[in-house]
């Protein structure tokens, strides 16, 4: 997402197509607890409107999709190998206005987070939950489970945001080889494990 490194996607060049199935599986999940009915299905249809766009529409590569509770903020075609929802200044500046933001995209590989989803979620912090979906249905998620500014969310937040820059800093990102990014960013998700950022749904 949001351009990433051409090298990193190589490892992961296969495109997956998308199928009903896929689709279907998807959307499975149980309920995530903490959110409401309404919200869980907000997030369903997220992912369900991401699959069905990206099969029909941009020939099974990435889409984002962004909505809020009664507001839908935007959809953005992107590549095999990214899209750019700061690319929209609608998108960009009206999510951080919204008290719930759902934020979640494709990647047509088997790709988890990647180090620069994790520092887009960081740094959009109104985003209470931010996903990928895999072309084969397999749904990852990260949650903030703490109301915006509560003690939990500042602590929590700062925990994280230090971690990731002193990863960050512990290397030469433009040294490392495509597998190297992907293990560091692999490392940087555990911490989001460890607080209970992450969940995986399916």
């Amino acid at each position: 997402m949001l351009n990433e490194d051409l090298e990193q996607r190589k490892l992961f060049n296969k495109l997956y197509k998308i199928t009903d199935q896929a689709i279907d599986k998807a959307v499975s999940f149980q309920d995530i607890d903490g959110l409401s009915a309404s919200q869980n299905e907000l997030i369903k249809e997220c992912i369900k409107r991401i699959l069905i766009t990206a099969k029909k529409e941009n020939d099974c590569k990435e889409v984002a999709v962004v909505l809020g509770e009664n507001l839908d903020l935007g959809t953005e075609f992107g590549t095999e190998h990214g899209v750019d929802i700061n690319s929209n200044p609608f998108i960009r500046d009206i999510i951080r206005l919204n008290e719930f933001n759902v934020v979640f995209h494709n990647h047509p590989s088997t790709q988890s987070f990647s180090v620069t989803d994790l520092g887009y979620f960081l740094d959009n912090k109104s985003i209470k939950v931010f996903g990928v979906v895999s072309n084969l249905g397999n749904v990852e998620i990260l949650y903030r489970k703490y109301a915006i500014n509560s003690d939990e969310f500042i602590t929590t937040e700062g925990k994280l945001s230090l971690i990731f820059d002193s990863y960050i800093r512990s290397v030469d990102i433009k040294k490392l080889t495509s597998r190297e990014i992907y293990k560091l960013g692999l490392r940087i998700l555990s911490e989001f494990k460890s607080v209970g950022y992450y969940m995986h749904l399916n």
